[in-house]
């Protein structure tokens, strides 16, 4: 494995690693950052002792002080810690590919937790200069949906955690991640993309990282939609349905959603977390889709949020 440091912009920070992260984009020397908003540092440490004097939460989490820690069977223990340090403790002949999984995902999770900044699970686009985060299990089809989007011209903000945080004047903006999907085979056939073009993701043969750098928004873009997307077992298999949704409906599907959400409780989040997404709830066109589990119904979703996403317009500026 290299040896950094290894400097990158993710989630609107500046991240300092001594680990190569290829999916992220190289911070320059001397670039400005634009929209930096502080420093994470990920470093190798041996954290064997701290994991033994942890206060257990799960069979693979525990706190250690203020410090969140994962214990990854087969890969190593990972630390998080003030929103500032991601402490990294591999296994010996773990796999590189599967240790940045963890990085990019349960660490950064937390890590925004720690912030003050609420991780939702999905991916998220731009449709005319507002964002739209499409969230739902895995298999729902949020990575997909995002593409099918993206075929069209429109940007993508962040696929797998979704970063949202309030500006000074109360806006609720998406913050950029990385330019790159996660994709599953069935999904390239149906988008008319071959895997053969795209590297598979550890363990994951039929699952590929698919890069989309010049599909990327790399700028915070206001967020004014959520969708969830459920695999809907009691219509046709063929069959999609779809409603509206108020925000106090909506409330408990931003929870659901939180990335890790178990972390909420652990971290004794939450009230943060429920006045966070009650703000956030009354400020969003919501919506849940149920589909069934054959067909493609990703291009009938994307017309209808676009149909959606130009009535709001055409409300606002009535």
């Amino acid at each position: 494995m290299k040896r950094g440091p290894f400097q990158y912009i993710a989630f609107g920070m500046s991240l300092v690693s001594e680990f190569p992260i290829p999916e992220l984009i190289v911070h320059e020397p001397g670039s400005s950052g634009g929209g930096i908003t502080g420093q994470v540092e990920i470093r190798r440490a041996d954290l064997q002792q701290a994991w033994g004097h942890a206060r257990m939460w799960n069979a693979y989490t525990a706190l250690n002080g203020e410090q969140v820690l994962f214990y990854i069977p087969n890969v190593g223990i990972l630390g998080i810690e003030g929103g500032r340090y991601i402490w990294v403790s591999p296994f010996e002949n773990c796999n590189e590919d599967q240790l940045r999984l963890y990085i990019l995902g349960s660490c950064m999770g937390a890590l925004l937790l720690q912030r003050g900044i609420l991780p939702l699970h999905g991916s998220a686009v731009v449709l005319n200069g507002k964002a739209y985060a499409f969230c739902g299990e895995s298999g729902a089809g949020k990575s997909t949906l995002a593409a099918v989007f993206t075929q069209r011209g429109y940007s993508m903000l962040t696929d797998d955690v979704i970063a949202i945080s309030f500006t000074e004047q109360g806006c609720p903006v998406v913050i950029p991640s990385y330019p790159q999907q996660k994709l599953w085979q069935a999904s390239l056939d149906r988008l008319g993309m071959y895997g053969g073009d795209y590297a598979a993701l550890f363990d994951e043969t039929e699952k590929f990282g698919v890069p989309v750098r010049d599909s990327f928004e790399s700028q915070p873009v206001p967020l004014a939609g959520f969708f969830e997307l459920q695999h809907n077992e009691g219509t046709e298999s063929t069959g999609l349905s779809y409603m509206k949704l108020s925000g106090l409906m909506g409330m408990p599907l931003l929870f659901t959603h939180t990335y890790r959400n178990f972390l909420v409780p652990m971290l004794g989040l939450g009230q943060w977390h429920f006045d966070f997404t009650a703000r956030l709830a009354g400020q969003l066109l919501m919506a849940q889709f149920k589909r069934g589990s054959e067909g493609f119904t990703a291009p009938v979703m994307a017309d209808h949020i676009l149909q959606w996403v130009m009535e709001g317009e055409a409300y606002h500026v009535g």
